[in-house]
């Protein structure tokens, strides 16, 4: 009695046509022969193309991930790397170094939504140092920035109710 070796099972793939052993093809429960219809390699690189493509999409994956691990609920507004480039330039909003990832004004610590208004183009330095001279000096600029805006904003609607309650005409009015 000869005992013959069994030759490995041999798939096509689609994408690279190449035969590849089994091994290659990740598991598919669906799939009729149970395996992927792209092998590993063709299947990272497409994967790879589209992380490249819409970095945006991994952004939100991670603030939602970081929210939940925080405890928090997560906000996300959608947005691209173009629209955040139009809005705060293409560099580092605190050095002016090259833009290399996202960095949301108030941390995801701290409740921090993920929208155009909260994050900040950075450089990987500074993106994670959150005591950052300029950094700070930014959100505090930016805080009181807001808190002016806010009295403005309550000043001009408690005179327009003033002058509504005694009748004269406001400013929208005019």
């Amino acid at each position: 009695m000869t005992t013959t070796a069994h030759a490995p099972a041999l798939k096509h793939c689609l994408k690279c046509s190449t035969e590849k052993p089994l091994e290659d093809f990740a598991r598919q429960a669906k799939a009729a022969d149970g395996r992927h219809s792209y092998c590993r390699d063709c299947d990272r690189a497409r994967r790879r193309a589209d992380r490249a493509a819409a970095p945006h999409l991994a952004w939100e994956a991670s603030y939602r991930q970081r929210a939940h691990a925080y405890g928090n609920a997560a906000i996300v507004e959608s947005f691209t790397r173009q629209d955040l480039a139009a809005r705060y330039g293409d560099a580092c909003w605190y050095c002016g170094g090259p833009f290399e990832e996202l960095d949301h004004n108030i941390p995801v610590a701290a409740n921090g939504p993920h929208t155009l208004e909260n994050c900040r183009p950075a450089c990987s330095s500074c993106g994670r140092r959150d005591s950052h001279p300029a950094k700070v000096q930014k959100r505090r600029r930016e805080a009181v920035i807001a808190a002016v805006r806010a009295r403005q904003n309550a000043a001009r609607a408690e005179a327009s109710l003033a002058a509504l309650l005694a009748g004269q005409p406001t400013a929208r009015g005019r």
